[in-house]
């Protein structure tokens, strides 16, 4: 599929309900995770509540932010593109600082389990993010 083709399926009144869409997904992924927070972290001091407050805040953030982040790609909008991706990241990335902050006597074994779930899905969304741009770069 060329850029033109892609470009013709983001037109403004797809991007808006695509975005819509995106925004409940986010929601509903945050509540899922924070079942699973739960039951993971609850025993040492996460507060379930406290940390969907925290992941539904994110969600809103990271639904809007990774949106524009694919947008912008679509758009070849280089300057938009970084500051998009910095700020999925970190909206990303946010409800997990509640966990480190709260939890309390997590084991060692846990905390290595989650910081391979975060590095995995890190790394394999980046190699996703380069393997897309060059396929974008040889399709133009």
């Amino acid at each position: 599929m060329s850029i033109k083709n892609i470009k013709n399926l983001f037109s403004n009144e797809t991007r808006q309900k695509t975005e819509k869409y995106w925004l409940v997904i986010c929601i509903v992924y945050a509540a899922l995770r924070t079942i699973l927070v739960n039951y993971i972290f609850g025993k040492h001091g996460v507060n379930p509540w406290g940390y969907f407050a925290c992941d539904l805040v994110s969600s809103i953030f990271f639904a809007k932010f990774s949106f524009g982040l694919i947008t912008a790609w679509v758009d070849n909008d280089k300057s938009k593109f970084r500051l998009y991706l910095i700020l999925t990241a970190t909206s990303f990335f946010a409800p997990d600082l509640y966990i480190f902050i709260n939890g309390q006597s997590v084991p060692h074994t846990t905390y290595i389990l989650f910081f391979m779930y975060l590095i995995g899905a890190t790394v394999i969304t980046l190699l996703s993010l380069m393997s897309d741009y060059r396929k974008k770069r040889t399709n133009q």
